[in-house]
């Protein structure tokens, strides 16, 4: 036969196989390889997931089923060609042979897992095996079969049970594996980074696993932050409070919650003894009055001597005034108007009981009386206690204030003899504020405590009186 004849013969035969090839239609499950000349970065090989799209390079997704290998061909080559000059791409379509399964989610490599030769089925254990594992704990997957509703599976169950009793999947199948989300709080909330998503969880929630925002965090201004880059501001401190209006925004895995920090602000700081010590914001517009401080800061406890009250300025200077005087109202009110400025600290100190002991002891004076101390305490521990000789009987005073305007003072006569040695025991009375406890020499005789007792318990007068002289002068003791 000529060899023209040879090569007209083999003409009709080579493009009849083009036509078959072009004829194909591409379907799931198939693998494609892609092929640029001289361009190898290009190179790829990909399998059609059952949705039936394909990811490459410049194109994202591509759907590509009931596709010919002409206009795929096409298609990658035009996109290349905006990169490329004159890209020549060779596609070669391999059509699936065997049965598969498609595993899609937060698996290491999703995608169609193939069978077994032979085989008709596969454990879910061993199709994730084959599709990388599974990168994190997880809540749970989806089983989706032709003609079927979806099954909800356990897949920590799954990957530890024997074969018996192991669900198995048949081709075409597909297992949505759905591990946990995270939200990512960055800013001041807490220890920063990812939250473990749950499906009920919402903004409080999440700010609650972190440990809640903290003071320094702006709550007003706090931002969403989505994966697709949209921001939404949120007024994070109304939601808290329940002054939100309309919808809560929904929190999903992905998004970023961002808390800024608070612009620098200037503060009043109160301290002492306050129902609740606290810092006081200077608004920059109005300022802060001194009436505001009082508001914020009073009613005072019993114990606190707001009378002495100090207002530390930040340059170190010191006012001092009367804070009881100028909520009664009997103070000068014009200081109420007083502008406070940044970092002046408000001190209101305690208000000490103290007692007085006098005479003939180590150490005569006025102490501070700490709760629960009793006679002896404040004797021996705090005024050294007194001299005594063998045989000697010592005695004391010991005078009270009035409990009421129209009452009289209480004077006690004490034998401190049987007193330190636990033969009169009720005598170590718990002392009260304001206690005087005299004790004599010890050559006076009893008769003149007799004649003492008399002349503080009759009038009222010099028990103020005394009273003024040891406690009047020692108010800053």
């Amino acid at each position: 036969m000529p060899r023209v004849l040879v090569v007209l013969l083999s003409v009709p035969l080579l493009l009849g196989r083009v036509a078959a090839q072009e004829a194909y239609r591409i379907a799931a499950g198939d693998s494609i390889s892609v092929q640029v000349l001289r361009h190898a970065d290009y190179n790829t090989q990909l399998v059609v997931r059952p949705d039936g799209r394909i990811t490459y390079p410049l194109i994202g997704e591509v759907e590509v089923v009931g596709k010919t290998v002409a206009e795929l061909t096409n298609l990658i080559t035009k996109a290349l060609s905006q990169e490329l000059r004159a890209p020549q791409v060779v596609i070669n379509v391999m059509p699936r042979e065997q049965p598969v399964v498609y595993i899609l989610g937060d698996v290491l490599r999703a995608g169609p897992v193939p069978f077994k030769p032979g085989a008709d089925a596969i454990t879910v254990k061993d199709a994730i095996a084959q599709a990388g594992g599974l990168p994190r704990v997880l809540l749970t997957a989806e089983l989706h079969r032709k003609g079927e509703p979806p099954v909800t599976l356990d897949v920590e169950h799954e990957m530890v049970v024997g074969a018996e009793e192991a669900t198995l999947l048949h081709k075409d199948d597909i297992l949505w594996v759905r591990s946990v989300g995270f939200v990512n709080v960055i800013g001041t909330a807490g220890p920063a980074g990812r939250v473990a998503f749950e499906q009920e969880d919402t903004l409080l929630t999440i700010l609650a696993k972190c440990g809640g925002a903290p003071t320094t965090a702006d709550l007003k201004h706090s931002i969403i932050l989505r994966p697709d880059g949209k921001q939404e501001v949120v007024d994070l401190e109304a939601i808290q409070e329940g002054r939100w209006k309309g919808d809560l925004p929904k929190i999903e895995p992905g998004d970023f919650i961002i808390l800024p920090i608070k612009p620098p602000q200037e503060f009043v700081t109160v301290l002492g003894w306050v129902t609740s010590p606290k810092q006081l914001p200077i608004d920059p517009k109005v300022g802060l009055k001194l009436s505001e401080v009082l508001a914020a800061s009073s009613p005072f406890p019993e114990d606190a001597d707001a009378q002495h009250a100090r207002i530390i300025h930040g340059d170190g200077s010191v006012t001092d005034l009367d804070f009881k005087a100028l909520v009664d109202g009997s103070g000068d009110q014009s200081l109420l108007d007083m502008e406070m400025k940044a970092n002046d600290v408000v001190l209101v100190p305690r208000q000490l009981a103290r007692v007085a002991v006098m005479g003939a002891v180590s150490r005569p004076g006025v102490y501070a009386l700490e709760r629960g101390d009793r006679l002896l305490d404040v004797l021996l521990r705090k005024a050294g206690g007194f001299q005594t000789q063998r045989g000697q009987k010592r005695l004391a005073v010991l005078v009270r204030r009035p409990e009421g305007p129209d009452q009289q003072p209480e004077v006690r006569r004490l034998d401190l003899t049987a007193l330190v040695t636990g033969r009169a025991e009720d005598q170590n009375v718990e002392l009260r504020a304001e206690d005087i406890l005299f004790v004599p020499e010890p050559k006076v005789k009893a008769p003149w405590l007799e004649q003492l007792s008399q002349q503080l318990s009759t009038p009222l007068s010099i028990l103020s009186n005394l009273r003024y002289l040891i406690f009047g002068f020692t108010q800053g003791f």
